[in-house]
């Protein structure tokens, strides 16, 4: 698939899990949005009124780095940013406390037609920018129950687009993969968002200019956002929409950050680890090609520890991928080949829901998925576990009734959301399987009561993991990184 076409997917609203759909469906995705009613052909044509829930990161698994606990001074410096977090609504994109020692508290604000835009904090190192901000309204963004998934981005940016810009560019995320954006309500009249930008290849400097704007979709004197991709927001533009900024030092963080310069290829790949960073905002591998390594091979610290790799998308020939359970302390990675039969085939394991934690231990000496826990909310089935050794890419959950049948009351299967959610103080997961599914816009249907909370809770009996068949770990090729 080319850029051009995984550009269009993330403009359409496209679920991540129809990765595989067609360039026919997607021009027809595309042509309903340009042919659409006028308010919605605008939005399309602006193009930046929401990036969906982790939609650029297109991963099954997004992971950052455990960090080490702040200091007192940094624990004062908290502020405004653990706002973003006490909400169990929201993924946590790093380490709340760890963040804060190297974030701008910034709380910059303006306020017009009763809607308020706060750039609420910034922070920066060599891996991510992560910028913070809320939209605040006199009236409610929503009635009646609360939109999730795409519906709440499309419900708070129904009347109003917001873009950010770093050192002027119009899209700093364009210059690496997995940059992911994230948002919920925190009430009906407040919505927050945080932006995590990869920036490991973007050379930028250590002091970067944040612009967060906003202004309305049927704004009488509009900005024409295609003409502002080579140019900045003259005064006279600043003046008459909604725009904050800041700068923001990354000194701080870049003195935390490890980076070992390597030159590894990777077998059967055109790919190359060309740098492996360790930095409070999470801990990736640097890589030239475009090849998706995160099927190609596992890490392991000193210790033995398996360090679960996310899986990512790709753009281009320069790419990072994440992984979790390393920090600045850990001493060496070991790289090691993973071998996959030719005639690769799926197993699934099975067993009862109700008595936590549930172990599904995978074959031919691999690890372990243990589930914590399975709840059910509004039409969402979640499910919590964690990763004990090395688990390869392709782990999906599936719901059994008492039958051994697929889970599907009044004929609704549950559809994967985009991407699990990941629980950075205890590197563990939720996956959620959603009855309701989404429409062809990508927005989620909320079912009705015949597929009720109750009956889901009634039907499931026994959760199953599907996983790949003969996976192997080659470590006689297994190569390491000293970082310390």
């Amino acid at each position: 698939m080319n850029k051009r076409l995984k550009e269009l997917i993330s403009e359409t609203g496209i679920p991540d899990t129809d990765l595989k759909i067609s360039a026919d469906d997607i021009t027809r995705r595309v042509t309903a949005s340009i042919t659409a009613a006028p308010s919605e052909r605008k939005r399309y044509m602006r193009h930046k009124i929401f990036k969906a829930s982790l939609v650029a990161a297109c991963a099954a698994v997004i992971c950052t780095a455990a960090a080490v606990a702040a200091s007192p001074a940094g624990r004062e410096a908290i502020g405004n940013i653990i706002s973003y977090f006490q909400n169990e609504k929201v993924n946590e994109i790093t380490d709340t406390e760890e963040l804060a020692k190297y974030s701008a508290q910034i709380g910059e604000s303006v306020t017009k037609d009763g809607i308020t835009l706060t750039l609420d904090n910034a922070a920066a190192d060599d891996n991510y920018l992560h910028v913070f901000y809320t939209l605040k309204s006199d009236e409610p963004f929503y009635e009646g129950s609360e939109p999730i998934g795409h519906n709440a981005y499309a419900k708070a940016y129904e009347k109003m687009w917001v873009e950010i810009r770093i050192n002027g560019q119009h899209d700093v995320s364009a210059v690496g993969n997995h940059s992911i954006t994230q948002g919920y309500f925190a009430d009906r009249y407040t919505f927050k968002t945080v932006y995590k930008y990869n920036i490991s290849a973007a050379g930028l400097p250590d002091t970067i200019k944040v612009e967060v704007f906003a202004d309305k979709h049927d704004s009488e004197n509009p900005i024409d956002l295609t003409e502002l991709q080579s140019r900045g927001l003259t005064d006279e533009e600043k003046s008459r929409i909604w725009y904050v900024s800041a700068d923001i030092d990354r000194e701080a963080a870049k003195e935390a950050t490890v980076t070992a310069e390597t030159s590894i290829n990777i077998p059967d790949t055109d790919a190359s680890i060309e740098k492996i960073v360790l930095s409070p905002f999470g801990s990736q591998l640097v890589t030239t090609g475009s090849s998706n390594i995160a099927e190609k091979v596992a890490l392991f610290d000193e210790n033995g520890v398996s360090l679960d790799i996310l899986d990512t998308d790709v753009i281009g020939e320069e790419n990072s991928y994440e992984f979790l359970k390393a920090d600045t302390d850990t001493k060496e990675i070991k790289i090691v080949p993973i071998i996959y039969a030719d005639d690769a085939e799926t197993g699934e394991i099975s067993h009862k829901i109700g008595d936590y934690p549930i172990r599904y231990e995978l074959p031919d000496g691999l690890g372990s998925i243990v589930v914590t826990d399975v709840r059910t909310d509004g039409g969402v089935v979640s499910i919590d576990y964690y990763k004990d050794g090395f688990v390869p890419c392709g782990i999906k959950f599936g719901l059994r009734d008492e039958n051994n049948g697929n889970v599907a009351p009044d004929g609704i299967t549950p559809m994967p959301d985009h991407g699990d959610r990941v629980h950075y103080d205890t590197n563990s997961y939720t996956a959620r399987l959603i009855f309701g599914g989404y429409d062809e816009t990508g927005y989620y249907i909320v079912p009705d009561e015949s597929v009720s909370d109750e009956v889901i809770k009634q039907t499931i009996n026994s959760l199953t993991v599907t996983y790949p068949k003969d996976v192997k770990l080659d470590y006689d090729n297994a190569q390491i990184v000293k970082l310390h």
